[in-house]
């Protein structure tokens, strides 16, 4: 008897996620949440796209589609279908690229939503389907990031983002297979074991030269696929994966686990509302920053031409890791002091910050030269925590003795600090647009924001494939 009950005890992560998946459906989420979901996919749709015209997204969109195979879900901006599982792959891959996605301590998009549009289209899903698929998606990875992050001091060592993100791919895909409460525990326990390992401080920053899988979201979106798929199959997990000394945390990499942050009730806010949404395409760390920067830019009182120094004082992960000057265009968006250069310049945000005609200009190479980092220690702290904050103080000092400084705890897109609608809009559509058409785009603008009324989400996907590809 006290076996049983030990035995239950350690199983409630695992078991509590189950539980709280199978809870989610369209009518039990609010209608602010389910706003919140359809922003989220607007935003990945919109990153996908622009994603896919970046030379990394065109190799690994050839790689896959080469592959001599009969499909049933849609790549963006192709018309050859492939394997849902391959384009659950892609597509993930594609969300990331412009470091434009979504953010709460990762992308957690970029494996909640192709693995739900890929299994849905295959399925013939409806609207409503998706919605609470990609709704569990987040609420399930987000309780598994903030259950186990690591300490201040363990992050400057280890990483990972990919790791908990396949519970967000496992929990979407779980919800769309239909996968009941033991199916679904099954699923996350075999999710576990597909986890990248936690290689964000293996990124290439150390060398500056960021490695083109970035942070590995293709691959935690086919491990949670497959783990959902697998359990589908009858396949067995450890459902006490994440319990006790030897947890998932532990595999992890980190050194702490907070398991009431994994299995608190469905109180307040839902996990969707909490996500940040970029107006950058660059390292969340260095929004605000820029934030700052553009601040000071808006009230004026001194050009480009009479700047001495900038000075930025931040916390640890941008004076340590994103002060250099990038060989490559797709190691902009982690370069502090050359997106700092470009923003003073007026080069708009997006793929016309991925241009390498700026890495050879000598205006920009001077202006990031002018750029000074200070480590802020107040700002490692609030970084740290779950419910974090991400500080930067801007100042410009002029030519003539002038000084113009700013302050930023929360930087544009947090939920605190959000993202209107309309800003929201006009990221979509500069995305979009060059890539689909504005026709195409507003078509697809309009499908998501009525998604609870589209009753097959291959509509939808048909979309997304434009004119690209065979």
């Amino acid at each position: 008897m006290g076996n049983r009950r030990e035995e239950k005890e350690r199983a409630r992560a695992a078991d509590g996620l189950g539980q709280l998946s199978e809870s989610i459906h369209f009518e039990a989420v609010s209608q602010n949440a389910i706003h919140a979901a359809k922003r989220l996919i607007l935003d990945c749709i919109g990153c996908m796209v622009g994603g896919s015209q970046l030379p990394q997204g065109r190799r690994m969109t050839d790689f896959f589609t080469a592959i001599p195979e009969e499909g049933e879900s849609t790549l963006i901006h192709n018309r050859k279908k492939i394997r849902s599982i391959h384009a659950g792959y892609v597509n993930a891959y594609l969300a990331n690229l412009l470091d434009f996605d979504d953010t709460y301590f990762g992308h957690p998009g970029a494996t909640v939503i192709p693995p739900a549009l890929a299994l849905s289209e295959k399925l013939n899903l409806s609207g409503r389907e998706l919605l609470a698929a990609v709704v569990a998606g987040y609420e399930v990875g987000m309780r598994v990031a903030d259950a186990i992050k690591p300490s201040g001091r363990r992050l400057r060592k280890v990483m990972g983002v990919s790791t908990w993100q396949v519970f967000s791919s496992v929990a979407a895909s779980g919800k769309v297979l239909a996968l009941n409460r033991e199916q679904m525990v099954h699923a996350i326990s075999l999710a576990a074991i597909n986890a990248p390992v936690p290689s964000v401080r293996k990124l290439g920053l150390e060398n500056r030269e960021i490695h083109w899988m970035k942070n590995n979201y293709g691959w935690a979106a086919m491990g949670g696929m497959l783990a959902a798929m697998m359990a589908q199959q009858g396949f067995k997990g450890d459902r006490t994966v994440f319990d006790g000394p030897k947890g998932f945390w532990i595999m992890a990499g980190s050194d702490r686990y907070r398991p009431n942050l994994m299995n608190k009730g469905l109180k307040g806010k839902w996990a969707v509302e909490r996500v940040s949404i970029k107006p950058y395409s660059a390292c969340r760390h260095i929004h605000p920053t820029l934030d700052a920067l553009f601040s000071l830019i808006s009230e004026g009182g001194f050009s480009v031409d009479t700047i001495r120094h900038i000075d930025v004082t931040t916390f640890f992960e941008v004076v340590e890791n994103y002060n250099f000057f990038p060989q490559e265009p797709f190691t902009i968006p982690f370069s502090a002091p050359y997106l700092v250069a470009l923003s003073l310049l007026g080069v708009p945000t997006g793929l016309q910050w991925f241009e390498g005609e700026h890495l050879s200009n000598p205006r920009v190479r001077d202006l990031a030269d002018r750029v000074r980092f200070h480590h802020w220690p107040e700002a490692d702290v609030l970084y740290a925590k779950v419910k974090r904050e991400l500080i930067s103080r801007v100042a410009i000092e002029t030519k003539d003795g002038r000084r113009f400084e700013k302050e930023v705890r929360l930087p544009k897109g947090d939920p605190r600090n959000p993202m209107t609608d309309e800003e929201l809009q006009g990221k979509f559509f500069t995305l979009v647009s060059p890539v689909l058409g504005q026709a195409q785009a507003a078509d697809i603008y309009t499908e998501i924001l009525n998604l609870e009324r589209i009753e097959n989400c291959a509509i939808l996907a048909r979309r997304l494939a434009g004119s690209g590809g065979n």
